[in-house]
Protein backbone atom coordinates (compact mmCIF):
# COMPACT_ATOMS: atom_id res chain seq x y z
CA UNK A 1 0.00 0.00 0.00
CA UNK A 2 1.23 3.63 -1.05
CA UNK A 3 2.01 6.35 1.52
CA UNK A 4 -0.89 8.12 -0.06
CA UNK A 5 -2.94 4.92 -0.25
CA UNK A 6 -2.47 4.47 3.69
CA UNK A 7 -3.26 8.26 4.99
CA UNK A 8 -6.54 7.87 2.70
CA UNK A 9 -7.45 5.06 4.46
CA UNK A 10 -7.02 6.77 8.10
CA UNK A 11 -8.64 9.29 6.68
CA UNK A 12 -11.70 7.69 5.66
CA UNK A 13 -12.00 5.80 9.05
CA UNK A 14 -11.45 9.17 10.84
CA UNK A 15 -14.48 10.86 9.28
CA UNK A 16 -16.02 8.37 9.23
CA UNK A 17 -16.56 8.30 12.72
CA UNK A 18 -17.05 11.98 12.94
CA UNK A 19 -19.74 12.12 10.49
CA UNK A 20 -21.81 9.60 11.56
CA UNK A 21 -22.08 11.58 15.32
CA UNK A 22 -22.61 14.79 14.31
CA UNK A 23 -25.21 13.29 11.95
CA UNK A 24 -26.75 11.27 15.60
CA UNK A 25 -25.72 15.03 16.79
CA UNK A 26 -28.25 16.72 14.69
CA UNK A 27 -31.01 13.85 15.01
CA UNK A 28 -30.38 12.41 11.60
CA UNK A 29 -31.16 8.57 11.39
CA UNK A 30 -30.19 8.02 8.06
CA UNK A 31 -28.77 9.89 4.74
CA UNK A 32 -28.31 8.68 0.90
CA UNK A 33 -25.96 9.93 -1.58
CA UNK A 34 -27.03 9.75 -5.20
CA UNK A 35 -24.12 9.61 -7.68
CA UNK A 36 -24.19 9.19 -11.40
CA UNK A 37 -21.42 9.79 -14.25
CA UNK A 38 -20.18 8.93 -17.97
CA UNK A 39 -18.09 10.45 -20.42
CA UNK A 40 -15.13 11.17 -18.03
CA UNK A 41 -16.66 13.05 -15.62
CA UNK A 42 -19.47 12.27 -12.43
CA UNK A 43 -20.79 13.69 -9.02
CA UNK A 44 -22.78 13.34 -6.57
CA UNK A 45 -26.68 14.16 -8.00
CA UNK A 46 -28.65 14.20 -4.30
CA UNK A 47 -28.49 14.24 -1.03
CA UNK A 48 -31.59 12.80 0.91
CA UNK A 49 -31.91 12.60 5.17
CA UNK A 50 -34.32 11.12 7.15
CA UNK A 51 -35.94 13.41 8.80
CA UNK A 52 -35.95 15.21 5.72
CA UNK A 53 -36.79 18.21 7.49
CA UNK A 54 -33.40 18.31 8.99
CA UNK A 55 -31.30 18.60 5.27
CA UNK A 56 -31.58 22.43 5.53
CA UNK A 57 -29.82 22.62 8.33
CA UNK A 58 -26.74 20.76 7.82
CA UNK A 59 -25.32 23.16 5.69
CA UNK A 60 -24.80 25.64 8.84
CA UNK A 61 -23.18 22.82 10.48
CA UNK A 62 -19.15 22.80 10.56
CA UNK A 63 -17.21 19.56 11.52
CA UNK A 64 -13.57 18.64 11.13
CA UNK A 65 -12.00 16.63 8.27
CA UNK A 66 -9.30 15.14 7.73
CA UNK A 67 -7.88 15.65 4.24
CA UNK A 68 -4.81 14.16 2.60
CA UNK A 69 -2.75 16.40 0.70
CA UNK A 70 -0.30 15.55 -1.75
CA UNK A 71 2.85 17.93 -3.39
CA UNK A 72 4.93 16.60 -5.84
CA UNK A 73 8.66 16.54 -5.99
CA UNK A 74 10.03 15.94 -9.03
CA UNK A 75 11.25 12.95 -10.58
CA UNK A 76 8.06 10.40 -9.69
CA UNK A 77 8.68 11.66 -5.91
CA UNK A 78 6.00 13.07 -4.27
CA UNK A 79 5.32 13.63 -0.06
CA UNK A 80 2.32 13.16 1.79
CA UNK A 81 0.72 14.30 4.40
CA UNK A 82 -2.85 14.64 6.37
CA UNK A 83 -4.38 18.04 7.57
CA UNK A 84 -8.10 18.88 9.44
CA UNK A 85 -10.33 21.00 7.11
CA UNK A 86 -13.37 22.39 8.67
CA UNK A 87 -16.37 21.95 5.89
CA UNK A 88 -20.20 22.09 5.78
CA UNK A 89 -21.98 18.83 7.46
CA UNK A 90 -23.77 18.26 3.95
CA UNK A 91 -20.82 18.95 1.74
CA UNK A 92 -18.80 16.49 4.36
CA UNK A 93 -20.94 13.79 3.60
CA UNK A 94 -20.89 14.24 -0.08
CA UNK A 95 -17.55 13.98 0.31
CA UNK A 96 -16.94 11.13 2.23
CA UNK A 97 -19.57 9.12 -0.06
CA UNK A 98 -17.56 10.00 -3.19
CA UNK A 99 -14.45 9.12 -1.87
CA UNK A 100 -15.60 5.59 -0.62
CA UNK A 101 -16.90 5.16 -3.94
CA UNK A 102 -13.66 5.96 -5.72
CA UNK A 103 -11.66 3.80 -3.18
CA UNK A 104 -13.83 1.22 -4.35
CA UNK A 105 -14.62 1.74 -8.02
CA UNK A 106 -11.81 4.08 -9.19
CA UNK A 107 -12.78 5.42 -12.95
CA UNK A 108 -16.41 4.76 -12.57
CA UNK A 109 -17.54 8.30 -13.74
CA UNK A 110 -15.17 7.03 -17.14
CA UNK A 111 -16.37 5.48 -20.41
CA UNK A 112 -20.08 4.58 -20.31
CA UNK A 113 -19.51 5.47 -16.48
CA UNK A 114 -21.66 4.16 -13.47
CA UNK A 115 -24.33 5.73 -11.21
CA UNK A 116 -25.30 4.63 -7.16
CA UNK A 117 -26.03 5.26 -3.60
CA UNK A 118 -24.49 5.50 -0.59
CA UNK A 119 -26.43 5.26 2.35
CA UNK A 120 -25.44 6.15 5.85
CA UNK A 121 -27.33 4.25 8.46
CA UNK A 122 -26.53 6.35 11.33
CA UNK A 123 -28.62 4.34 13.74
CA UNK A 124 -27.09 0.93 12.79
CA UNK A 125 -23.18 2.77 12.88
CA UNK A 126 -23.74 0.85 9.13
CA UNK A 127 -22.73 2.28 5.71
CA UNK A 128 -23.87 0.63 2.31
CA UNK A 129 -22.97 1.15 -1.10
CA UNK A 130 -25.50 0.31 -4.06
CA UNK A 131 -23.27 0.36 -7.45
CA UNK A 132 -24.02 0.11 -11.04
CA UNK A 133 -21.65 0.00 -13.93
CA UNK A 134 -22.59 0.80 -17.40
CA UNK A 135 -21.13 -0.69 -19.93
CA UNK A 136 -21.35 -1.39 -24.20
CA UNK A 137 -21.70 -4.87 -25.19
CA UNK A 138 -20.71 -5.70 -29.16
CA UNK A 139 -21.11 -8.78 -31.00
CA UNK A 140 -19.81 -9.74 -34.41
Amino acid sequence: MSDYQALATQAQEKNREILIQALKDQGVVMATVDYSGAGDSGDTCDLAVQPPELLAGLTEIQVKQHVVDVQYLGYGQRACSMREAEVALDEAVRDFAMRWVDSLYGGWENNEGACGTVTLNVTDNLIVLEHTAYYTESTS
